[in-house]
């Protein structure tokens, strides 16, 4: 399955004249009401050379794992695989210290280790003592990844000291 470009079109805000595979998107981050997110997505969309190629940016922030997701979600389907390659030092191209980009093999499909050893697979009451231990229980980011709640700005612990000028 190709990239799909029709499920952004909304938020479609150019396109290639010479080539209809490179689009720009802007896309409401979906953590702006979060005091820790803000602000909009850029997102370039393109296949070429045999890639499919998303890049995600933001003014303030690298993109986090549910920005990415939920644009990868965007562009791809959920069974999907897709990459953020880090190749070797010589081959780095940074052009926006804020980006991050995804990639798909247009033919073929990214081969993947297996699911248990990108982390041990627990009960939700190991998990949580985990967290409770690891100090993961007060903050995350603004997001709860489990129930889908965005935190206030009143929430925010970051507020009291400074990190952020906002309200």
């Amino acid at each position: 399955m190709a990239l799909r470009f029709d499920r952004a079109s909304e938020f479609l805000v150019g396109q290639d004249p010479d080539d209809a595979n490179f689009r720009k998107f802007v896309v409401p981050s979906p953590l702006a009401r979060s005091c820790c997110e803000d602000g909009d997505l850029a997102v370039f969309a393109d296949i070429f050379d045999g890639w499919e190629h998303v890049s995600v940016s933001t003014q303030h922030h690298c993109p986090n794992w549910d920005e990415m997701a939920f644009i990868k979600d965007m562009f791809w389907q959920p069974d999907d695989c897709v990459v953020q390659y880090h190749p070797p030092r010589p081959e780095y191209v940074n052009s926006h210290r804020f980006c991050l980009h995804m990639w798909r093999p247009v033919s073929g499909s990214v081969p993947r280790p297996p699911r248990k050893l990108a982390g041990a697979l627990f009960a939700p009451d190991v998990i949580d003592a985990f967290r409770t231990w690891a100090g993961l229980d007060d903050w995350y980011g603004g997001y709860n990844g489990d129930t889908g709640e965005v935190l206030t700005w009143q929430d925010c612990p970051c507020r009291d000291k400074g990190w952020l000028q906002r309200e």
